[in-house]
């Protein structure tokens, strides 16, 4: 043994006193009008106790793996066996105390033979030393743990007990001790049998330079006790370190918040009656501070189950029965962690391209021209570009399920997240009945045989059917699907670069030749420069409503493995879809036809066939000139390919929304419920009954209908993007007045605050600017009017509304929350313990393509 650290006072023990209190029940006065906790419960038999004694002992592993007391190999738990008395349960030496499971224990007794349970383990010597010399000092005592936590062990270094300073803290009042004969690590039985000494009968030692160790009848009881021990410790280092006069409990008080807590029975899950502990994520130990209570939170652990010998990650249907909370880790409110990198990458491209990058960006060519429509996509996408760069350092730092809208709520005002939350899901919701018509009128390019109303019920039963199934096939599905987006863009920019240079049947060497003639400029409204301005703000309005993308890299925040490594890459890419997809979309478009072809004027105009179809497309009217006759059935077959995928992660989106809005109190609480493969199936239906506005089609305004949601959905994208820009100002504020350095962020936004001052600026520029031409001369419409700006008056509505209803407060910046409650902390523990289990683990060239 290492020589003694402070020989002079060898054991400093403080005796357990009964109080004299309040003659009560304990357990009947925890609850209002005195009906009485369940309390611990009654086993038919030693070896059901056994199993629950392991169970419970592994979930208080867990615990400690997520409040951060593992440190390297120390630190264990040891549980009295219910049926021989000279032997207990105790961890195997070097497994992390987030992999434990029940099955991994060791039974020896108190002599250090082994027993049973894990044969082929070792135990940590000092650990049983510790261990065996309070179980035989104290029969009492079934459960002990000791740790090295960073509290612990900062308090242990002045070898003083804690004082009463709080309610809390009265748990240990007279009923812990102070052990102050270091004698270095407990590899002899001598310190053990000190340590044991010093404990007396009280409930916990503070172990001076070494940590805190605690016991109890349940290892529940005992688990508690250490992590509100360590809880203690820290309340009483920072009220020190204020050099404020204290105010300590008197003895009469702190005696009788001692009788009132000290029940065993007060720290046992009364759930555990019913099915074992965290054997489903609503499991909670509520004494242990298990957030899994808490919806938002979830239960943490790294395999299967706590009784389960099985290797992770399970099946869908395990992790609902089971509970395993590899597929519900930490922060995903019971949606499932499926989503790899390449499916989130694919999604927020699938996500972002439909109609729009196809067709409908056609329709603002003649009012730019074609250096007008490049120039107004570039100046959107930096602006585009920005907002990206906002959502991204927010999203990765939590990635919870609707994140921006959460972050609304809970870093500025709970009604600017109630606003921002309905302002978004109806842009959502109204685009998927969007994609279905635009899905039939594209089949309309080869035949108007097919009942509109077949398409219609047939998108939504297959809708219903990808996103009703687990998460992961609809990650699998919107994978593929979004490689025929990928493959078109590039197949037409392919076309336009060939056909340009005379590859085509004509031999037609056109080149830039449109930019000359008609020209690159349309004056639009009016005449000269201020023509030329206005043709690229109406090209700017409808790359407002084309350029997509954060907001759907973010809606599969909570649903994603490993967010914090597998979504930075899909916000960086977020720059290339822009100049690839959107931008070189614009200029292609530009260089294909002319401002002024008579078949696009007469297909906007309504006087030619074909109007809102595959024909209306650039690419489809020169293959059409060209004298190509097989390509254009090709790309309609392909771009209906993309609508189908921008419908489908638009209703995932929507649904998800929905979902967070009902978990933040926001919309009905039935709406957070999620099936056993982690689908939200009721925020599903009531997505899906959006679909049928798509039965507008059936009358012949319906393409109508669908310009006017077009317009409304467009200004609901401004309001969001500038709101999660003004939110990000909350964030940044807060990381800086807290201490946070942003260079440990997983995303560290480029150029802020700046970025985000452009972001807040371009978006309310083109929100109040996108419905110009209702003002000028000969263009004022009431129904325009309220299309380009209605949503503005009902996003003020849902706002004002909801805080003079609720009195919500602003939170001030710098003063946020950030850990949402402690949220970021447990989303910490998943990502290390991700990545312990996927150590060995080989990665497919796929995946790292993605990565």
């Amino acid at each position: 043994m290492a020589p003694s650290a402070t020989p002079e006072t060898s054991i400093q023990s403080v005796p357990v006193k009964s109080a004299e209190t309040k003659d009560v029940d304990v357990m009947a006065a925890m609850a209002h009008n005195g009906k009485a906790l369940p309390g611990i419960p009654v086993f038919d038999s030693f070896a059901e106790k056994r199993q629950w004694q392991l169970e419970h002992m592994a979930g208080a592993f867990r615990v400690f793996a997520r409040e951060g007391y593992a440190e390297g190999i120390s630190g264990h738990i040891s549980v009295r066996d219910p049926e021989f008395e000279d032997r207990f349960w105790i961890n195997p030496l070097a497994v992390h105390f987030g992999m434990l499971k029940a099955s991994d224990m060791i039974c020896v007794n108190l002599d250090g033979e082994v027993i049973g349970g894990n044969t082929e383990g070792s135990i940590n010597a000092a650990g049983f030393q510790i261990h065996s010399a309070v179980h035989k000092s104290r029969k009492d005592v079934h459960a002990i743990c000791h740790t090295h936590s960073v509290h612990g062990r900062a308090w242990s270094a002045f070898a003083r007990p804690l004082e009463m300073i709080n309610q809390d803290v009265c748990y240990f009042y007279k009923a812990h001790s102070v052990y102050s004969d270091y004698g270095g690590i407990a590899n002899e039985s001598s310190e053990g049998e000190k340590i044991a000494k010093s404990l007396g009968t009280g409930k916990a030692s503070i172990l001076m330079n070494h940590g805190l160790l605690t016991v109890g009848q349940t290892v529940d009881e005992a688990a508690f006790l250490f992590c509100l021990m360590e809880r203690s410790c820290k309340v009483q280092l920072l009220a020190d370190r204020t050099g404020l006069e204290k105010m300590i409990v008197s003895d009469e008080e702190a005696a009788y918040n001692y009788k009132m807590a000290s029940t065993p029975s007060t720290g046992i899950d009364s759930s555990s009656r019913a099915s074992p502990p965290y054997a489903g994520h609503r499991h909670s130990w509520d004494k242990m501070s298990i957030n899994a209570a808490y919806p938002e939170k979830g239960a943490f652990a790294t395999s299967k189950d706590v009784n389960s010998d099985s290797s992770f990650p399970p099946s869908d249907g395990e992790a609902a029965t089971t509970g395993s909370v590899t597929s519900i880790p930490a922060g995903s409110q019971a949606l499932h962690r499926k989503l790899r990198g390449r499916e989130v990458q694919l999604f927020a491209i699938g996500g972002a391209i439909g109609t729009s990058l196809y067709v409908q960006m056609a329709s603002a060519l003649p009012k730019g021209g074609p250096a007008g429509l490049f120039i107004a996509f570039l100046i959107w996408g930096l602006i585009m570009w920005a907002v990206n760069e906002c959502f991204a350092e927010m999203v990765t730092y939590m990635p919870v399920p609707s994140p921006f809208i959460r972050f609304g709520r809970e870093w500025v005002d709970d009604a600017l997240g109630f606003a921002m939350a309905w302002n978004f899901f109806l842009n959502m919701a109204f685009l998927v009945p969007f994609e279905i018509v635009a899905m039939n009128i594209m089949i309309t390019f080869w035949t108007d045989k097919v009942p509109v109303e077949a398409i219609i019920v047939a998108m939504i039963v297959i809708y219903a059917l990808l996103n009703v199934i687990s998460v992961r096939y609809f990650g699998i599905a919107e994978f593929y699907l979004s490689i025929f987006k990928v493959v078109l863009m590039i197949g037409l920019f392919f076309f336009t670069f060939i056909t340009m240079l005379g590859g085509n049947p004509i031999h037609d060497r056109y080149g830039f030749r449109y930019w000359d003639k008609p020209g690159a400029f349309v004056e639009h409204h009016s005449t000269g420069n201020t023509g030329r301005f206005l043709g690229i703000l109406s090209c700017m309005y409808q790359a407002s409503f084309s350029i997509t993308g954060p907001e759907y890299i973010s809606m599969v925040a909570a649903e994603t493995e490993a967010p914090r490594k597998v979504l930075p890459p899909a916000f960086r890419s977020f720059v290339w879809r822009i100049l690839v997809f959107f931008v070189g979309s614009s200029l292609c478009m530009g260089i294909v036809i002319p401002y002024n072809d008579t078949t696009l004027l007469g297909i906007l105009g309504g006087t030619v066939s074909g109007s809102g179809t595959g024909a209306a497309s650039p690419y489809v009217i020169a293959m059409q000139r060209l004298q190509i006759h097989v390509l254009p059935h090709i790309v309609n077959a392909l771009i209906m390919t993309s609508i189908f995928s921008a419908g489908n992660g638009l209703l995932f989106t929507a649904t998800r929304t929905l979902h967070g809005m009902s978990i933040t109190g926001h919309a009905p609480k039935i709406l957070s419920y999620c099936t056993k493969k982690g689908v939200p199936i009721w925020a599903l239906a009531i997505s899906l009954s959006f679909c049928l506005l798509a039965f507008l089609q059936v009358n012949s305004s319906s393409a109508e209908v669908m310009d006017y949601l077009v317009d409304l959905v467009t200004c609901c994208q401004m309001i969001n993007y500038g709101f999660t820009a003004f939110t990000y100002r909350h964030f940044y504020s807060s990381l800086k007045k807290q201490g946070i350095s942003r260079d440990t962020l997983a995303y560290k936004g480029r150029f802020q605050p700046y970025t985000s001052y452009l972001a807040m600026g371009g978006t309310l520029f083109m929100l109040l600017a996108g419905g110009y031409d209702v003002f000028l001369k000969g263009g004022w419409s009431v129904l325009w009017f309220f299309l380009d700006y209605g949503m503005i008056g009902f996003f003020i509505v849902l706002f004002v509304g909801w805080k003079l209803i609720f009195r919500t407060k602003y939170v001030w910046p710098g003063t946020a929350d950030l850990s949402l409650d402690g949220l970021k902390e447990e989303i910490d523990h998943y990502e290390v313990m991700y990545d312990i289990d996927q150590e060995g683990k080989k990665t497919t060239f796929v995946d790292k393509l993605f990565a």
